[in-house]
């Protein structure tokens, strides 16, 4: 009975713990630079490279990686977003999936606010060479521990981001129609979230017909581009997504009272207003 006791008490004890971890770990964390003289050694990792050098792998330094507690994920690649799935090895070491290639992560610090991870790289010594170096790289996040308990103030998820998403066979006319309502969505929570940072709207990178000038939110003259398209299954229904927006676009009528000093906030309301004649 002692033993059942005991091992019940070592289960749970090992569930809280993985519990606490998990929740530290379960947010967005922003690309950041390491600080060279940080203790980040841990186990075989001797560090031959540090992300200082963010142009090699990030760009802009805006790439980003968040977990879910479901065990979906989200990663941003050279600002393009990607959804994967990630599972614990053990407490140290992440397993994930993106795009049907796996890679394994070892946490070399965590705490509320920040996350270094290491992991090993593959470079080909000369292009004739068909041998490789293995090097390890560690990358450093700070939290963005911005309240996301909203989707209208969250961006960065899944349900925001569907329409990124390429179809593998043709849409109908109604699912183009979500799939546009869809990328409004995102675009309404990005403004939301940039308003409560107290940050800029940039939409550099951004799969989105969308542009912030100094008068507000407006459509591209390079609304056909292959970024948005590639949201679509063909160049017909790209056109069609553009088109339903377009349309909603012009039926709103413009805010007389625009704050000039508050270009974000006059968008968003417009998005808002946009959004209600697409439904």
């Amino acid at each position: 009975m002692k033993k059942l006791i005991l091992g019940l008490t070592i289960s749970l004890f090992t569930i809280s713990c993985k519990s606490e971890s998990d929740d530290k770990l379960c947010k967005k964390w922003d690309i950041g630079k390491i600080n060279p003289s940080a203790d980040i050694t841990k186990g075989r990792f001797a560090f031959d490279f540090y992300s200082n050098d963010l142009s090699r792998f990030h760009k802009d330094n805006n790439d980003y990686i968040r977990f879910f507690e479901d065990g979906t994920m989200v990663i941003t690649i050279y600002s393009k977003f990607n959804i994967g799935v990630w599972k614990r090895v053990n407490n140290d070491d992440i397993n994930c999936t993106v795009k049907n290639q796996q890679f394994n992560f070892t946490i070399i610090r965590l705490t509320d606010d920040s996350l270094i991870f290491a992991y090993d790289m593959l470079q080909k010594k000369s292009k004739s060479a068909p041998f490789f170096n293995i090097f390890s790289i560690a990358e450093n996040f700070h939290a963005d521990n911005q309240d996301f308990s909203e989707d209208k103030f969250d961006p960065f998820s899944i349900k925001n981001n569907a329409w990124r998403t390429t179809p593998s066979i043709k849409e109908t006319e109604e699912q183009i129609k979500k799939r546009s309502i869809s990328h409004v969505d995102y675009l309404i929570a990005y403004h939301n979230y940039a308003i409560n940072k107290g940050g800029l709207i940039s939409f550099d990178g951004l799969n989105s017909p969308f542009a912030m000038t100094g008068e507000g939110i407006s459509f591209t003259n390079d609304y056909d581009s292959a970024s948005w398209k590639s949201c679509f299954f063909d160049n017909k229904d790209a056109d069609l997504g553009f088109y339903l927006m377009d349309e909603a676009y012009r039926k709103v009528k413009p805010n007389e009272n625009k704050d000039e000093t508050n270009i974000v906030k006059y968008s968003l309301d417009y998005l808002v207003k946009m959004r209600k004649e697409m439904e």
